[in-house]
């Protein structure tokens, strides 16, 4: 199926998750934008969760967990800008970068002292729910800080 967008033409596939089809229209340039996102977004979460993971015996569980989600946001904001949405990294889009991780970052922190305090779950796996919870939203975030749009 092809859909008009402005002068250009684009490919448009229906989503296909696991063998079942969804009935989605997505383009390939973003399905491939996503699954870019998915690559860049699973590292930096195993370097989030390896550093939260090592600092956690010696440091309370939200110091563990900022200073990992810190480490993890500079290597993010390269890996996003050249790899997922192949924009020049810039101060602008630093800042905005920054700003959609910022409340990205305040969900983390609240979902982690929710299922840590709340729901009792161990601070070794708390972690886990909060990222699964999260992901969809920072997608969000993070392609309107760097593209401008959703």
């Amino acid at each position: 199926m092809k859909e008009r967008e402005g002068a250009r033409s684009m490919d448009i596939e229906k989503l296909t998750i696991g063998g079942l089809r969804i009935g989605i229209p997505i383009s390939k340039a973003r399905l491939i934008e996503i699954m870019c996102f998915g690559i860049v977004g699973s590292s930096a979460m195993a370097i989030h969760y390896g550093i939260y993971y090592v600092l956690l015996p010696f440091l309370p569980v939200n110091v563990s967990f900022s200073l990992g989600y810190l480490i993890s946001f500079l290597y993010n904001f390269t890996m996003t800008s050249y790899f997922t949405f192949k924009v020049k990294p810039s101060v602008g889009g630093f800042l905005r970068f920054a700003a959609s991780h910022g409340t990205n970052y305040l969900l983390q922190i609240f979902l982690l002292n929710f299922f840590v305090h709340v729901v009792n779950l161990n601070e070794t796996i708390a972690p886990v729910p909060v990222y699964a919870m999260s992901i969809p939203v920072n997608y969000m975030l993070v392609r309107l800080a760097m593209k401008r749009r959703f």
